[in-house]
């Protein structure tokens, strides 16, 4: 097997989150909002975030695109008769980014598996669905593994989403290495595996102990990196 590029997923698979990113903007946005003792009922705002994160999710899924994390508050609370500007939003944005630091870990292999194939010469990349590439990127630096990535693709930033091969193809062409020399690690069966094996991509599932998925898989699943990486 002729492995030039190994790329990864972000969530559950490089860093565990312990409770949804939408919760957090959610939180942020009440809080920001009590914060410029803004008028607002916030249960009525609550409802309306969590009903339209629920709507646009299965819109997402099914036409394979994003929703910016702040498109999808600055509409929700419009619709309740708030109109936030940019300053507002910006600040909802930071404080979302706070709120998922404070619950989030990263598991304990993956700065030694990093680290090694780095040093082993491996071209890497990520390749996440996630509604903020800022969020993305502000984990990377705050777990300290952005120096590992020559290339962050996320659905928010080019608005395609995984399982969609294209994401998988654009990581690869902008890595400048052959889609058959590519490996893609994640979790999600669905999202992760079957999208970047149809692109043409060596596809590996890691299983986080604790995180099920109720999709039929045929096929070798691992709990260690060691178990499945290139030897490095």
């Amino acid at each position: 097997m002729n492995i030039n590029a190994i790329l990864f997923d972000l969530f559950i698979t490089l860093l565990k989150p312990h409770r949804l990113i939408s919760e957090g903007f959610i939180d942020a946005t009440i809080q920001v909002l009590r914060r410029r003792k803004i008028n607002f009922d916030e249960e009525r705002i609550h409802r309306a975030l969590t009903e339209s994160y629920v709507s646009g999710r299965k819109l997402k899924y099914d036409l394979g695109i994003e929703i910016h994390a702040l498109r999808w508050i600055a509409d929700s609370c419009y619709k309740s008769g708030l109109r936030l500007d940019f300053s507002t939003l910006k600040e909802i944005q930071k404080g979302a980014h706070e709120i998922i630091i404070k619950s989030t870990e990263i598991f304990n292999d993956v700065i030694p598996t990093l680290d090694a194939l780095y040093k082993a010469g491996y071209k890497m990349g990520l390749v996440s669905n996630v509604s903020d590439d800022m969020l993305a990127r502000v984990l990377l630096k705050e777990f300290k593994l952005s120096k590992y990535f020559s290339l962050v693709v996320t659905s928010a930033d080019i608005n395609i989403r995984k399982p969609d091969p294209r994401i998988f193809k654009y990581a690869a062409e902008h890595l400048e290495v052959p889609i058959s020399q590519s490996m893609y690690v994640g979790d999600s069966i669905r999202d992760d595996i079957y999208g970047a094996k149809r692109a043409g991509m060596v596809t590996v599932r890691i299983i986080r102990r604790g995180v099920k998925e109720n999709i039929y898989y045929e096929g070798k699943i691992y709990e260690d990196y060691k178990e499945v990486l290139p030897d490095y």
